[in-house]
C-alpha cells in the first residue's frame, strides 16, 4: 500500500468512528451540539490521528482501540481553532472552506462550542479500553500539551506578540513550540505509550521538528498560498502583524528553514526502531504542501 492510499485509509477510519461517535452523542441534538460537530465535521487533514495512527499501526497495535484518543486529540485541535477564529483572537470568516464557527452560530456559541469540545475531549479518552494507568499516562501528555503549559501558552504569547517591532526569533521558536509542537508531539507520545515503545524522548524530539516544519509551510503559505487551496483566507498574518518565519527570516529564509527541518525530520526518522516510511513520506508531503 502506497502512502496516499495509506493517509486515506487512516482518514476514513477516523471519519467512520466520528460519524458513529455523532449519531450516539448527538440522539438529542441541540444548537450547543450542531455548532460542535459542525467545526469537527469541516473536514481538515485529520493530522493528529494519522500521527497517533501511524505510530500504533507500526507497533502492531489494533487501531480500533486507539480510536477514542483520536477522537480526543482531533476534538481539542478543532476546539483550538473555534477559539483561535472569534474576533478577539485571529478574527477569521473562513476555515477549510466554511463560514467559521463564529460566523456561522455567533461568537457566544463558537465560545461554548469550544468548551464543550474540550470537555468531550476528555470523556472520550476515559472510554478508551486501555489499562487504567496507561489512560491516565496519555491523558496528562494530552492535557498538558494542550493546555497553559503547551497550545494555550502558545496562543498567548502569539497575541501578545502582535504589532511587536522586534522581529525575536527566539520568541517565535517558543510560540512555535507551544501553540502547533507540543500538540503535534502529543499524538506521537500517546501513541507510543499505547504501543509500548520505550524511546518517547525520540518521539518528542521528532514531533517538535515536524511541528516546526509545519508551522514554517503555514506561514509560507499565508504569503504563496492560493485562498482556494488553503479554504481559508491569506494574508492575514501580516495584516495582524503577527510575529512568523517571514516577519523574522523573510520568505527566502523561511523556504530555506522548511528545507533545513525537512531534513532534521528525516534523520531523527532514521534512529527510530520501527517502520517509519509513512512518517517520512508525511514529511516530504508536508514540505511540498499547497494548504
Amino acid at each position: 500500500m502506497n502512502f496516499k492510499q495509506k493517509q486515506l485509509e487512516y482518514i476514513n477510519l477516523f471519519e467512520s468512528c466520528l460519524s458513529s461517535f455523532e449519531r450516539e452523542y448527538c440522539s438529542q441534538s441541540n444548537t450547543l451540539k450542531q455548532s460542535m460537530f459542525y467545526s469537527l465535521n469541516a473536514g481538515g487533514k485529520r493530522l493528529r490521528p494519522t500521527l497517533m495512527f501511524s505510530i500504533c499501526d507500526s507497533l502492531g497495535v489494533d487501531l480500533e482501540k486507539v480510536l477514542p484518543f483520536a477522537l480526543a486529540i482531533e476534538m481539542i485541535h478543532t476546539y483550538s481553532l473555534v477559539h483561535d477564529d472569534m474576533p478577539s483572537l485571529d478574527n477569521d470568516v473562513l476555515r477549510r472552506g466554511k463560514p467559521t464557527t463564529h460566523v456561522k452560530f455567533g461568537e457566544g456559541i463558537a465560545l461554548l462550542s469550544g468548551d464543550g469540545l474540550l470537555n468531550l475531549a476528555v470523556e472520550c479518552a476515559l472510554n478508551s479500553t486501555f489499562e487504567s494507568d496507561k489512560i491516565v499516562k496519555c491523558l496528562k501528555v494530552l492535557l498538558n500539551s494542550s493546555g497553559g503549559n503547551g497550545m494555550v501558552a502558545g496562543q498567548v504569547l502569539d497575541l501578545e506578540n502582535e504589532k511587536n517591532s522586534v522581529n525575536d526569533e527566539k520568541t517565535l521558536e517558543i510560540i512555535y513550540e507551544n501553540k502547533t509542537c507540543k500538540l503535534i508531539i502529543a499524538p506521537l507520545v500517546i501513541g507510543g505509550i499505547i504501543s509500548n515503545y520505550t524511546d518517547l524522548d525520540l518521539l518528542t524530539e521528532f514531533g517538535k521538528h515536524y511541528g516546526y516544519l509545519f508551522q514554517l509551510t503555514d506561514d509560507a503559505l499565508d504569503v504563496i498560498g492560493k485562498e482556494e487551496n488553503l479554504g481559508k483566507s491569506i494574508g492575514k498574518d501580516e495584516n495582524s502583524d503577527k510575529l512568523t518565519a517571514v516577519k523574522v527570516y523573510g520568505i527566502k529564509g523561511c523556504i530555506q528553514r522548511i528545507e533545513e527541518e525537512c531534513k532534521i525530520c528525516l534523520s531523527i526518522l532514521d534512529k527510530l526502531q520501527f517502520n517509519c516510511e509513512f512518517l517520512k513520506d508525511l514529511v516530504l508531503e508536508t514540505k511540498n504542501r499547497e494548504k
